[in-house]
C-alpha cells in the first residue's frame, strides 16, 4: 500500500443525482471495510449539509489512522479539500433527465435544469487532478461493476481479494437493491396503515403527503433503482423535448462522445 495514497480521512462520493452515486457510495464503504478499515458514519445522513458537518467537525479531526469517513453529496466540491479523495459519476444527461423526472415526479423543465447542472459539474471536475478525483460513468456501474470496484481500490490505494469483490458486486446487484428497497417500502406502508410511529430518519418527504422509505444503513430509498435502459431518452422524450435538450446541450453531447441520435 502506498503510504502517500492513504493520507486521506474522507472519501467523497460527489455526483449529480441519478448517476449511480448511491451504488458507488455503498460499494466504496464495503471495499474499505474489506481492506480492514473502520468506515464511518454508521448511519447515512440524508442531506448534503449533514455530510459537510460530519467532515468539518468529526472526520477531519479524527486522529485514528484506521478510520475512514465515506460521505456522499450532490453539491460540487472544491478540489483542495483537507484530507480528501473524491469519486464522481456521470451519465448521458438525457438519460439523467428521464430518470430524475421519474424519481422526483417533476416536470420536464425541472429535470432539464438538473441535467444542465450535471454538465456544469462534470466540466468543473474535468479540471481536477487524477490524484484527487476519480471519474466514473454510469455504464461502468451497470456493465462492468467488477472492473469499477478495481478502479476504486486502485484510486484509494487498497487491496481487496477477487472473491470479496464478487461478493460485494452480488450484494449490491440491481436485483438485490430493488428487492431491498421494495421491502422497506412495503414495511413503511404497513406501519403507516397500522398507525405505528415512523421516525423522521426512516423517511424522505418528497411532497406533501408523499413519503419514501429511507434505509439509514445504506441511504437507498423507495424507487431508488433506475428502471430506465441506456438511451431510453429516445423513446421517452417527445420531439419537442429532444429539440430543447439538443439546443442547450447539443455541442456538449457531441464533444463528449454521446452524439445526437
Amino acid at each position: 500500500m502506498n503510504e502517500s495514497t492513504m493520507r486521506y480521512k474522507t472519501v467523497w462520493i460527489a455526483s449529480p443525482p441519478r448517476t449511480g452515486s448511491m451504488w458507488i457510495f455503498n460499494v466504496t464503504r464495503e471495499l474499505l471495510r474489506a481492506a480492514g478499515r473502520t468506515v464511518l458514519p454508521t448511519e447515512v445522513p440524508k442531506r448534503d449539509q449533514e455530510m459537510a458537518d460530519l467532515a468539518q467537525h468529526q472526520a477531519w479531526q479524527d486522529s485514528d489512522p484506521n478510520r475512514i469517513w465515506v460521505l456522499k453529496v450532490h453539491a460540487q466540491l472544491e478540489e483542495k479539500l483537507p484530507h480528501s479523495r473524491i469519486i464522481t459519476t456521470m451519465r448521458d444527461p438525457r438519460d439523467l433527465l428521464i430518470s430524475f423526472r421519474r424519481f422526483m415526479g417533476c416536470d420536464f423543465e425541472t429535470a432539464l435544469k438538473q441535467a444542465l447542472l450535471a454538465v456544469e459539474q462534470h466540466d468543473a471536475y474535468a479540471k481536477y487532478g487524477e490524484d484527487v478525483l476519480l471519474k466514473l460513468h454510469y455504464r461502468d456501474v451497470t456493465e462492468t461493476p467488477d472492473d469499477t470496484l478495481r478502479h476504486i481500490c486502485s484510486f484509494l490505494g487498497i487491496s481487496v481479494a477477487g472473491g470479496e469483490l464478487a461478493t460485494i458486486v452480488d450484494r449490491f446487484s440491481r436485483e438485490r437493491v430493488a428487492q431491498h428497497t421494495e421491502a422497506i417500502t412495503q414495511n413503511l406502508k404497513s406501519r403507516l396503515q397500522k398507525g405505528e410511529e415512523v421516525l423522521e430518519q426512516e423517511v424522505v418527504m418528497v411532497a406533501e403527503n408523499k413519503l419514501r422509505a429511507y434505509d439509514r444503513n445504506t441511504g437507498f430509498q423507495s424507487g431508488h433503482v433506475s428502471s430506465e435502459a441506456a438511451a431510453s431518452w429516445r423513446m421517452l422524450l417527445s420531439d419537442e423535448e429532444k429539440l430543447q435538450v439538443h439546443q442547450k446541450l447539443g455541442e456538449w453531447l457531441v464533444n463528449n462522445g454521446y452524439g445526437l441520435e
